[in-house]
């Protein structure tokens, strides 16, 4: 009997009626690359590898963490262009996850295997390839695949409901939506409570707006780095391009807003800092997420481009002291310094996830204390274990478990939904508000 060794790689939801088992010979060896991959696999009782299987995490986060100190050596000599660290270790990390995995495919294919990739993604080359896009992969460009099984049967009635709902509970859930639409404004977070104050404050005035000597350098340097034997020169090129193309466009810029950033996520703010800090105009940046764990990237983004950080707590402004913060100031919330108000309780508890490590647009590791698989297995896992022990163990209690919307739609699908309607007390949210169900918990 011919060997197969087969890498299933599906990424979205889909019809109830797929038989994995019809696709897959007795005794045939299995990668799995996604939670939905395993979770179908387990389903039919189908025994499975997981990615880790082939390199631990720890080894894979040191290899990482490896590239990050040659990057991190050449941004602290352009530490103004440092915003683009976390869009190169996207690239990065993905890159080495993807060499690791065709060494292992090359391996099986010369121990007699037959490597046959089944997947619902579909094949795109490497100039229009890109990494945030479950509808594509990376695995294609293995030359060692012998037989693709592409499978078409997405779950298109699920993500329809999914969109509606969203819009639903987005009406439900927004007080006086219509005003916020007409008066919107970029302002985010903790700062939109200030919108009188921002908006009253002055443009400010660009005289200097000449960026592009300092970035040409810059990319020199970091080029050497990136384009040498890599699988995704391309990407890195296509990254590099759009920077300092967008940088010989603001040369025409002579105002901008005044208002505060946040954690750098868009190329526009990024190049509003540059400007500002050319033009001598201070940089104030208003803190973004918890950072209850390590987060390389943070420093990065929103401390080391900042002349001054407006924090929540005084863990956040010791934090951002020992991460190089020039001068931090902890203000408080008004968004969250508040009391909680019990309504109607339906809850004894309500579990927060963290599920940006189930995304192919965060395939990155970010962290050397938090122990994250690159395929999201072991958080798939710890979520699986979550939702068993309230549904087999603590029955009489009600958990609300509380997920971001985004993994229903970019990205990597769970099936923690499939998983929690074998217990009557588990639910699982995306779209109800984190006040709401924190306020309707025990």
């Amino acid at each position: 009997m011919e060997k197969i060794y087969y890498i299933l790689d599906i990424k979205r939801r889909q019809k109830s009626s797929l038989n994995i088992k019809g696709l897959i010979q007795d005794n045939a060896k299995i990668l799995s690359l996604t939670p939905y991959s395993s979770y179908l696999l387990e389903k039919s009782s189908i025994n499975y590898a997981t990615y880790h299987s082939i390199i631990s995490i720890k080894n894979f986060s040191n290899m990482i963490f490896q590239e990050y100190s040659k990057i991190e050596n050449i941004l602290n000599q352009h530490i103004e262009y440092s915003y683009i660290f976390r869009d190169i270790a996207i690239i990065k990390c993905y890159e080495i996850y993807l060499n690791s995995l065709f060494q292992f495919i090359h391996d099986q294919k010369k121990a007699g295997y037959k490597i046959v990739y089944v997947t619902d993604t579909k094949q795109v080359d490497k100039n229009t390839f890109s990494i945030t896009d479950n509808s594509s992969s990376g695995v294609y460009f293995s030359n060692d695949i012998d037989e693709i099984v592409y499978i078409d049967r997405i779950d298109k009635i699920f993500y329809l409901y999914v969109k509606f709902k969203k819009i639903l509970y987005k009406i439900k859930y927004t007080k006086d939506i219509l005003y916020k639409i007409l008066n919107h404004t970029r302002l985010l977070y903790e700062h939109k409570n200030f919108k009188d104050f921002w908006t009253r404050q002055d443009n400010v005035k660009i005289s200097n707006s000449n960026l592009d000597t300092s970035y040409r350098t810059f990319r020199e340097d970091i080029e050497k780095l990136l384009l040498k034997e890599t699988l995704f020169k391309e990407l890195y090129i296509q990254l590099l391009d759009k920077m300092q193309e967008e940088i010989l466009q603001i040369k025409n810029i002579h105002l901008l807003n005044n208002l505060p950033f946040v954690y750098l996520s868009n190329n526009f703010d990024f190049l509003r800092t540059l400007l500002f800090k050319k033009n001598g105009v201070y940089r104030l940046f208003w803190q973004h997420g918890s950072y209850l764990h390590e987060h390389i990237f943070f420093k990065y983004n929103e401390i080391m481009v900042a002349d001054i950080n407006l924090v929540y707590n005084q863990y956040t402004e010791k934090l951002f002291l020992k991460e190089g913060s020039r001068l931090v100031y902890n203000v408080g919330s008004i968004n969250f310094n508040k009391p909680i108000k019990t309504k109607n309780i339906i809850y004894d508890f309500v579990y927060i996830i963290n599920n940006m490590h189930y995304s192919w647009s965060g395939t990155y590791i970010d962290s050397k204390s938090a122990s994250y698989s690159m395929d999201g297995d072991n958080l798939y896992q710890k979520h699986k274990s979550i939702i068993r022990l309230f549904g087999e163990k603590f029955g009489d209690k009600k958990i609300s478990i509380k997920m971001q919307p985004a993994i229903l739609d970019n990205l990597l699908y769970v099936p923690l939904l499939e998983l929690s309607k074998n217990y009557s007390n588990v639910t699982i949210e995306f779209f109800t508000p984190l006040t709401y169900l924190i306020e309707k918990s025990k």
